[in-house]
């Protein structure tokens, strides 16, 4: 340490006669001295500073043997219980903050050539270098801004988590400096949406002796938190952001960053359209990477749709807010007045997680919907929103309750479209899109088609019977028969989805209408499938059926007192004769008995009144299949 404050009081000419000895003689103490090297350090950074006064360029002929010499140094993390060990690391770093005001472009060739090396320790400590150089050192670093963005490429896709970490925090250092304005930068911006996106999995065991990495959660909330206070406490990142984020709204691979983006993009669209700023208005045309406004709407209601996961409803509904002008210039007086009535609902509700009611809402989301098309009133743009929404199947693979709601969202879609030719063909999609094997899947393209029913029921209807002539067969589907037949399994899954449609058909259909249609069109439809089921989700699905073709010819859903229907006893048959078929000499596994019993109870309150004799043995059907059953536990 002596050495270094000496080596202020030399001549530049005395002191590079010395370097060549001074340089070496420093750099060696520390194999001789492993772990007391703060003084080595200081002293060396008091050295390095002498040498460099005036951008002298004396150094150079040692400069080589210092970065290989520290180098390695700069590899190991601190020991955080150690005052002295933080303040040799922060010593080494201003190690290289003095070297870079003479030698910028050998510095940074240096580290940048070190980066290559993909072992962690190795890029950890190139990436704590330059984070350094960038807070300390932006004057000598003018003419290397757009090198140092670029330069960071070979990182962005490194697999381990310390290096993305840091990393991050690089970004967030380059951000408050206006790195990332320049060409490049929204690479490092994506950088940090694809660590938003991480998913929450348990870290892998660590090996003996291994250092603890961070866990993916602790990345991601670190990330939050960077884009966060990019966007709101550095102004300069404020058209860096806008609207760039929303390119990530709708790709599934950034599904669990959503909450993230969406609130940085309404704290920004709210910023600029109060300042009235031009870059709120979006053009499209100009501005072809953003997703068009039907896709954002689509997306963004079918992901608010569960709004508790990550708490990405309330971010959601915000961004819809803020960006109301840009989905449509007719929304924003609507949607001013009804979501801040949503925001204040889920605020309520979700404070007692465990008493939320799905569907509740559900409805409100769908009315929603409903009513911004009718404030659109633009026949053009309801068909683009379908097409939008029938494309985003493929975004929920795996989340069912997801796809269930995009076909609810298409069935509104569908309601709100004149164009005949549309809803047939988006009625093909979604139920095509549909996993016949996932009730939740099935639930919700039925309330689809039940939707689409309520404005167009004879062309529903129709297209139902298509269906079934074409997918409950087992046939040949491929080229030259290639592909092999429909197994009974794929049969039966299929026929469960089309009763279960049938059955909200009936519920949604106009009363004025489903008089008419039910005996005609779709009793006779389902009747020839009571028969013979074996296989239980076809059962209980044709039950479901007929407890909504009651709940819909109900007098109170009718208006009406007089409606007679005359098959309510072949129904009320199959009910029984299927509580009847239930095994007896073992506890309950399935549904059907419960859904049996209330789809009986749904249809003994339509017209006529049963006789005594038919309600007894009604009566003592239910008994027996449920009290006659042996106990739980034997």
């Amino acid at each position: 340490e002596a050495l270094g404050v000496m080596s202020h009081i030399l001549t530049m000419e005395k002191l590079e006669e010395l370097l060549p000895r001074l340089i070496p003689g420093m750099l060696a103490l520390y194999k001789k001295f492993t772990t007391e090297t703060l003084p080595i350090t200081q002293g060396l950074v008091l050295l390095l500073d002498a040498s460099v006064r005036d951008k002298s360029v004396v150094l150079s002929p040692q400069l080589d043997m210092i970065l290989q010499s520290l180098y390695p140094l700069m590899q190991f993390a601190p020991n955080y219980n150690d005052s002295a060990s933080i303040k040799n690391h922060h010593e080494l770093l201003r190690c290289y903050e003095k070297i870079c005001i003479a030698f910028s472009d050998r510095l940074m060739a240096f580290l940048f050539q070190k980066m290559e090396n993909k072992e962690e320790r190795s890029r950890v400590g190139v990436l704590l270098v330059i984070k350094h150089l960038v807070n300390s050192s932006g004057a000598y670093l003018q003419d290397k801004r757009e090198l140092v963005v670029t330069g960071l490429r070979p990182v962005l896709t490194d697999p381990s988590l310390r290096v993305r970490q840091t990393l991050a925090q690089v970004i967030i250092a380059m951000a408050h400096h206006g790195y990332l304005n320049l060409e490049g930068g929204q690479t490092l911006v994506k950088f940090i949406v694809e660590q938003c996106s991480l998913a929450d999995v348990a870290p892998p065991p660590r090996k003996k002796g291994e250092e603890e990495a961070p866990t993916n959660l602790q990345v991601r909330s670190m990330c939050d938190n960077v884009l966060n206070l990019c966007t709101t406490t550095i102004p300069a990142m404020e058209l860096v952001l806008w609207p760039a984020l929303l390119e990530y709204i709708v790709p599934a691979e950034y599904t669990e960053a959503i909450p993230t983006v969406c609130m940085c993009l309404a704290i920004l669209g709210e910023k600029l359209r109060a300042e009235e700023n031009e870059a709120y208005t979006l053009d499209y045309d100009v501005l072809v990477n953003l997703p068009r406004p039907q896709q954002t709407l689509g997306r963004l209601l079918v992901l608010a749709g569960h709004p508790l996961e990550r708490k990405r409803g309330m971010h959601i509904l915000s961004l819809l807010k803020a960006m109301a002008f840009n989905i449509h210039e007719d929304l924003p007086e609507s949607w001013s007045e009804v979501i801040p009535k949503l925001q204040a609902y889920l605020a309520k509700q979700s404070e007692t997680p465990d008493e939320w009611n799905q569907q509740n809402w559900e409805d409100l989301l769908l009315k929603l919907l409903s009513r911004t098309l009718d404030v659109i009133s633009n026949e053009e743009w309801v068909l683009q929103l379908g097409l939008a929404l029938s494309a985003q199947y493929d975004l929920y693979s795996g989340r069912p309750a997801l796809r269930n709601m995009v076909s609810k969202f298409l069935g509104v879609v569908l309601r709100k479209s004149t164009n005949r030719q549309f809803v047939l063909e988006r009625l093909e999609c979604m139920f095509r899109s549909v996993d016949h094997g996932d009730q939740t899947e099935r639930e919700g393209a039925a309330r689809g088609f039940g939707f689409a029913a309520s404005c167009h029921l004879d062309l529903v209807i129709e297209k139902l019977g298509e269906i079934a002539a074409a997918e409950m067969v087992r046939k040949n589907t491929g080229f030259l028969g290639l592909m092999k037949d429909k197994s009974e399994t794929e049969i039966t899954r299929i026929k469960s989805t089309i009763m279960l449609c049938y059955g909200f058909v009936s519920f949604y259909a106009p009363p004025s209408l489903i008089q008419s249609r039910i005996e005609v069109n779709i009793l006779s439809s389902i009747n020839p499938h009571f028969s013979n089921v074996r296989e239980t989700v076809a059962k209980e699905n044709l039950i479901r059926c007929v407890d909504l073709i009651g709940k819909a010819l109900h007098p109170s859903h009718l208006k009406v007192d007089n409606f007679i229907m005359h098959r309510r006893g072949d129904l009320l048959q199959h009910m029984m004769a299927y509580m009847r078929a239930e095994p007896m000499d073992k506890p309950i596994a399935t549904e059907t008995r419960a859904l049996a019993i209330d789809a009986c109870t749904t249809l003994l309150m339509l017209q006529p009144k049963l006789s005594d004799a038919d309600l007894f043995e009604l009566v003592e059907t239910a008994m027996k299949t449920v009290y006659e059953l042996p106990s739980p536990d034997g």
